[in-house]
């Protein structure tokens, strides 16, 4: 989970929608093609408003010969992105901005990640202006509509596709300015207010109000017609080489398909007939992740993993043993966290009363003790209760804050339960690191 992966994830996110029908899935027929292929916009962003689908779209992608969006994952294009990010040497961030904008940089940047814009001094404006937004958003699901969708297919088996390369998007590593960013930071409430205005109308597939939306962002007009317009007509040619192979289902940014330029226009100008397929009633998300219900009987305590844990025994400061149960994802997968583990630790010492000043004091030590284990700082703590049993959780940014570590320990049984996540992506919150916290229980 690296950051290149996460700002491609960021810059995408600002493409949303707009057309004549409220649809967000198109029919494409006619000029010869033998089958149907379908057009539908998607939305780049992991809030759980954006995935209210359609009843016909799972149909449809299921029909077709094959599956195509703006651009796949590749271990090349993240070696590109890391290489596009980065300012040329001998520049830095310091350097762009003056030293009161710098401030004001830094004291967004902080308040969003919990960390010194300083990490990111090496790399372009648009990385501080993306991290800050991928903080902001929802994340109520563990990926983007467009890899639901592509992760969707991969599972059952239907080739997939890029429709454009990474050059396509390059231009919005430049446009990016300091002036930009100061711009989107001098005015967060009113960005935040836009944000949901698109997301609204997105649920309400009513693309007419989506491209007004989208052309009356001051912060972004000036570039539309770069990463827009001019992707539109390229896109379309990759849709008929594309369309001639078999029937194909295209998800692409809702804002490439309404207008004059748009992607519905464009193919109607080129002789095909381009019909909205409206829904009847909406169909809640298909699970892609296989979780995994671990029951440590002799610990007394569940826990859900989104993947298969391993286990392994472990050896305390004072020589006493335990299992930790840990998942690692791979690095191909949609996970915004590095490592999910959950313990339960013998205390060293039988206390001589259980009382509430042993807990305070003993929670108090086992975080001092995380946090100096990753060498890290702590960013937030509180108080929690599961069902009578004490304990607290805490979030500790550690590697200059370029990870976060969040923690829930209880006490219970004369032992400490302790439950963490590893986040290489500063997205705290996100929705696989709330259900695997969510899901610790004790058996009995």
């Amino acid at each position: 989970m690296n950051l290149s992966k996460l700002i491609l994830f960021c810059f995408i996110s600002l493409i949303f929608s707009n057309a004549f029908s409220q649809s967000l899935l198109w029919e494409i027929t006619g000029k010869n093609l033998s089958k149907p292929s379908y057009l539908y916009g998607t939305v780049h962003i992991k809030d759980k408003r954006a995935f209210e689908f359609n009843d016909s779209v799972f149909v449809k992608l299921n029909a077709c010969d094959q599956f195509a969006m703006e651009l796949i994952e590749t271990p090349e294009l993240m070696a590109a992105i890391e290489k596009e990010i980065m300012l040329p040497e001998g520049e830095t961030l310091d350097q762009l901005f003056t030293k009161k904008e710098l401030e004001k940089v830094n004291e967004a940047f902080k308040a969003s990640t919990g960390i010194d814009v300083s990490v990111v001094n090496s790399m372009k404006p648009i990385a501080v202006m993306m991290m800050i937004m991928e903080i902001k958003e929802q994340h109520d699901m563990d990926m983007i509509v467009d890899d639901y969708l592509y992760e969707y297919a991969l599972k059952n088996n239907i080739p997939t596709k890029s429709l454009e390369g990474l050059e396509a998007q390059l231009p919005l590593f430049e446009f990016y300015t300091p002036k930009v960013v100061m711009k989107y930071i001098n005015d967060l409430d009113k960005a935040d207010a836009w944000m949901e205005s698109m997301i609204q109308a997105y649920q309400k597939a009513d693309l007419k109000k989506l491209d007004e939306l989208q052309w009356s962002d001051e912060t972004h007009f000036s570039m539309l017609e770069e990463i827009l317009i001019k992707r539109n007509y390229s896109m379309q040619d990759s849709m008929e080489v594309f369309m001639k192979e078999g029937a194909t289902f295209f998800a692409v940014g809702a804002g490439h398909l309404p207008g004059k330029e748009g992607l519905i226009q464009l193919l109607k100008n080129d002789g095909y007939q381009v019909e909205p397929i409206i829904a009847k009633h909406t169909q809640t998300t298909i699970s892609l992740n296989d979780w995994y219900l671990l029951e440590d009987k002799e610990d007394n305590y569940s826990v859900e993993f989104p993947g298969k844990s391993e286990s392994r025994k472990e050896k305390t400061a004072q020589g006493m043993e335990f299992v930790m149960h840990g998942y690692e994802p791979e690095e191909s997968a949609y996970d915004d966290n590095y490592f999910y583990a959950a313990t339960c630790i013998p205390l060293a010492e039988e206390p001589t009363e259980w009382n509430e000043e042993f807990v305070e004091d003993l929670l108090a030590k086992s975080q001092a003790s995380v946090i100096d284990r990753v060498q890290g700082n702590l960013l937030n703590t509180r108080r929690l209760n599961l069902n009578g049993t004490q304990g607290i959780e805490y979030e500790v940014g550690f590697l200059e804050g370029a990870a976060r570590i969040k923690v829930r320990q209880y006490l219970a049984n004369e032992k400490m339960y302790m439950i963490q996540v590893i986040s290489m992506k500063m997205t705290p919150n996100n929705a696989n690191m709330n259900r695997f916290l969510d899901s610790f229980k004790f058996l009995k």
